[in-house]
């Protein structure tokens, strides 16, 4: 999987897809074409691939009901992020890298398997909802 260029973020959100062997619940791009929000279902790999920090202009990131067990570091380079949501996953821990997402505000990790969090999360100075129900 290739890093993506701006004219074609749908041609990496497809190959995401189909890397992950995920369900495209929802894409939203913005007007110049990059992907702003993305939900995906039915992750069927235990970890994202690194390229995922490439989709800089992701606002919100949903992946749910899958096998997801562990976030590339490159989760990251994802700055512009303002929803995390990583519900029914297997999830045990958060990267430290989660402390420059300094734009997030919402982070949901419902029914994961989560036990421990990083201290860094205490730098989201703007996280306002933290989910953990369920772990």
């Amino acid at each position: 999987m290739t890093a993506p260029a701006a004219a074609d973020h749908q041609e990496f959100v497809a190959a995401l897809v189909e890397a992950t062997g995920a369900v495209l619940e929802a894409a939203e791009y913005d007007d110049s074409g990059d992907v702003a929000n993305l939900r995906l279902s039915s992750v069927r790999v235990p970890r994202l691939p690194p390229e995922i920090g490439r989709l800089v202009t992701l606002r919100e990131l949903t992946i749910e009901k899958g096998g997801l067990a562990e976030l590339p570091s490159e989760i990251g380079q994802l700055r512009g992020l303002v929803t995390l949501a990583l519900n029914d996953n297997q999830l045990t821990g958060l990267p430290s890298a989660l402390w420059q997402l300094r734009n997030l505000r919402d982070l949901s990790l419902t029914r994961n398997r989560v036990r421990e969090l990083p201290t860094e999360l205490g730098r989201l100075t703007n996280l306002r909802v933290l989910a953990l129900g369920g772990n």
